[in-house]
């Protein structure tokens, strides 16, 4: 990950963090995911509900994802930018999500928050392209 801000150690903890939640992930329990959010996470995400406020709601939300996958699951954030200002830090990436043998890429934006010494996800911006096709319509 590449940094711009002198904030390195609160980045070794971000980037621990968040090798920590890919972890989490891993076991297809959101309950294991809930310790990762600040409690009034808001998120816009690509599966329903396409908003959601509350790190519990969201939760939900990701284990109802996971019940329907059967294959093992995991998330790999490439080409990482972040950058922490005092109890702030923003960090955008490309996340590989892949399951079992199959592999999307989804855009991520991350604004976090450093909340009473740890650092919690405070928002949550997940995006794909839309194809071609739709994206050349004009309105």
């Amino acid at each position: 990950m590449s940094e711009s801000n002198a904030g390195a150690e609160a980045g070794k903890q971000i980037e621990s963090m968040l090798r920590a939640w890919s972890q989490a992930a891993a076991t297809k329990d959101a309950r294991n995911l809930r310790r990762f959010y600040a409690d009034d996470v808001v998120v816009f995400d690509i599966f329903p509900p396409l908003a959601s406020q509350g790190a519990d709601q969201y939760c939900a939300g990701w284990q109802a994802w996971f019940d329907k996958l059967h294959d093992p699951i995991s998330f790999e954030l490439q080409n990482a930018v972040m950058e922490v200002h005092g109890e702030l830090a923003t960090l955008f990436c490309i996340n590989r999500i892949k399951i079992g043998d199959t592999c999307d890429l989804v855009r991520t934006t991350l604004f976090l928050r450093r909340i009473e010494g740890e650092w919690l996800v405070r928002h949550v911006h997940t995006s794909v392209p839309l194809p071609v096709e739709l994206a050349s319509i004009e309105a």
